[in-house]
């Protein structure tokens, strides 16, 4: 699992560096591969009591930050296609760096669609970035303590039961 999630993030820099977002093949490819993604993403949030917990959950995290990168770089490649910016990419970088001001909702303004698809495909990332930001929530809510306020008063709640 860990190697194939791996393989998945050394796709699309592939893709992006060689330029072989033309082939429609490598394309489909690619929209296979994040659409996977994708809806693995939800199952684990939404049926993650259906799931044994994790062995460990450093690694959870890791693969959880490799998938976010996986979305990262598939959609730098799916905009890289075409023309759906106010500027053409000058190379692969551009297409990452847009990306990634967009997954991490900076959004600097020096790149932004005009098109209608490429309008689409920033709602969709955006709303994908909404899912990791979920799960990494859940993943680190998990793993704090209730200190302080809530769990004096749980205590408390606890000594009063005897009362009763």
């Amino acid at each position: 699992m860990d190697f194939y999630i791996l393989l998945k993030v050394a796709l699309s820099v592939i893709i992006i560096t060689n330029q072989w977002q033309q082939f429609p093949v490598v394309l489909g490819l690619m929209v296979y591969v994040m659409l996977e993604t994708v809806l693995y993403i939800p199952t684990l949030i939404f049926a993650s009591d259906l799931f044994a917990r994790p062995r460990s959950y450093k690694r959870s995290m890791l693969l959880l930050f490799f998938n976010y990168l996986e979305m990262i770089l598939g959609f730098a490649v799916l905009y890289s296609t075409g023309k759906y910016l106010n500027k053409s990419f000058n190379n692969w970088f551009d297409a990452v760096y847009f990306s990634t001001v967009t997954s991490t909702t900076i959004g600097f303004g020096d790149l932004y669609p005009v098109q209608t698809f490429g309008k689409i495909l920033v709602i969709i990332q955006s709303m994908l970035v909404l899912m990791f930001v979920v799960l990494f929530l859940n993943f680190y809510s998990t793993k704090i303590d209730s200190k302080g306020y809530f769990e004096k008063s749980k205590k408390r709640l606890n000594n009063l039961s005897c009362f009763f």
